[in-house]
């Protein structure tokens, strides 16, 4: 794996990170995350038939499989991310937007053709200009490098222009069952910047949905483990929201080429 800045150099830029907001602010040190949904006029198919309100769903009419899948990309856009609680043969999705008590729930009713979506908190919905600037990116027409596998994803660092502050290969008893794997530390990680790298690993085939949350003595969802697979490799990130911390572990076993900011580009036509 590349890397563009020595260990030490990289150590010594998240230890000023750290000191430095703990000086300027120390009693207000946790972010503020404002839980967002998306709520684009048309999906794939589906159009939106009621923009809903505190007490009422979001609906979608003459919706499809397609555009619910549609939906659940453009919530990971915005930092609300999926777990999958399906049941009866109708298809249940939570979104969790790490930090925050706020989840929303996603309900497709196929015989019915509609997607609704209701929430449990206070949400603001996506601007349409926000919303279609990341949704581009499914448009893209990637000019991937030849003879590179079929494993090609951006760099965590390029996509977040944030440095590790430690890499190395680990063994974690909860992360891919123990095996040795390829691990990357960063501080300093956003809600904008994780939405960066969702949006970047969604425009090179990769799904994400959440693996697992764990909840403060609030009940509030503030670690989730995201995962990201295009159905062959697996990428998890441990992302702490409060913290603005993300681990990220790669499936072991398998082939990276991991482009580089002018790769990205270059693959992006950009």
């Amino acid at each position: 794996m590349k890397r563009t800045m020595s260990m030490m150099l990289s150590m010594m830029l998240s230890l000023m990170l750290l000191i430095l907001p703990t000086l300027a602010c120390a009693e207000s040190s946790k972010p503020v995350i404002e839980p967002v949904i998306p709520m684009p006029a048309q999906l794939i198919n589906a159009v939106l038939a009621d923009e809903g309100g505190a007490d009422s769903p979001i609906i979608y009419k003459g919706a499809t499989e397609e555009d619910l899948q549609y939906y659940l990309v453009a919530a990971s856009f915005v930092g609300a991310y999926a777990i999958d609680i399906s049941e009866d043969g109708y298809p249940i999705y939570l979104l969790f937007t790490p930090g925050t008590a706020a989840v929303a729930r996603v309900l497709f009713i196929k015989e019915n053709e509609m997607l609704a979506i209701s929430m449990n908190g206070e949400y603001s919905r996506a601007s349409n200009v926000v919303l279609n600037r990341h949704l581009a990116y499914l448009e893209k027409d990637l000019k991937l490098p030849s003879g590179k596998g079929e494993n090609i994803l951006p760099q965590f660092y390029t996509c977040v222009g944030r440095n590790p502050f430690y890499q190395a290969v680990m063994e974690i008893d909860s992360v891919f069952d123990g095996r040795r794997c390829w691990v990357e530390c960063y501080d300093g990680i956003d809600m904008t910047r994780m939405s960066a790298y969702t949006t970047f690993m969604a425009a090179f085939g990769f799904d994400v949905s959440v693996d697992s949350v764990m909840t403060d003595s609030d009940d509030i969802p503030y670690l989730v483990y995201l995962l990201y697979t295009n159905g062959d490799a697996e990428i998890l990130v441990q992302y702490n929201a409060t913290e603005q911390s993300a681990f990220v572990f790669y499936e072991p076993g398998v082939s990276y080429y991991l482009l580089s900011g002018s790769e990205l580009l270059e693959a992006l036509g950009e």
